[in-house]
């Protein structure tokens, strides 16, 4: 995303440097430093920030027994047409449920809306097409909100996951035993 990438290039101007497209394969602490070893070499550094999304348990587990442990959420979308007016020009919540913010209706700067997400509690985070059944009930407690949404004008679905930390809401901490590795996980 442009927002990434605008991230990146400030990090990289401020002396840090990015790699794309590697695996990390061990991480080593080394007293005053960590060796990082991935699919493409190895790199020393000071500090290690664990911001690895889906994968921050796996990549916290490379030091030994990680501190945390994820399950993940589904969440399905339906996009709407930007051939139709605005519902609404503002993001309409409902009220917020121990599985999350609910469903929402988000107009976007495309012209385009979405009715979700859904919030389903899942194994693993490898996509499924989306049921009927699910974007049937994400439309009835759409219409709890807004009654008036042309469902029919759907021009898209999509699927994300998110990690969930299973005994905390997020983390954002220092490793327990390991000085100078951070993770943030679960957000």
């Amino acid at each position: 995303t442009h927002l990434a990438s605008q991230a990146v290039k400030k990090g990289v101007g401020q002396g840090g440097m990015a790699h794309f497209e590697e695996s990390i394969v061990s991480i080593q602490s080394r007293g005053d430093h960590f060796e990082v070893a991935t699919t493409r070499g190895i790199y020393q550094t000071k500090v290690v920030v664990n911001c690895a999304g889906l994968y921050a348990d796996k990549i916290e587990a490379l030091l030994g027994e990680p501190s945390f442990n994820l399950e993940y959420r589904k969440g399905e979308y339906l996009v709407l047409s930007e051939d139709l007016p605005l519902v609404s020009s503002r993001i309409i919540y409902p009220v917020p449920s121990p599985l999350g913010k609910g469903v929402l209706y988000v107009p976007t700067i495309s012209g385009r809306s979405l009715v979700g997400p859904n919030a389903v509690d899942v194994e693993s985070f490898i996509p499924q097409p989306i049921q009927d059944e699910a974007i049937e009930d994400m439309k009835v407690k759409m219409n709890h909100l807004l009654s008036n949404i042309p469902y029919e004008k759907e021009v898209d679905r999509f699927v994300g996951f998110r990690p969930r930390v299973s005994q905390d809401d997020f983390i954002i901490q220092e490793h327990p035993n390991v000085p100078n590795f951070f993770t943030l996980a679960g957000i």
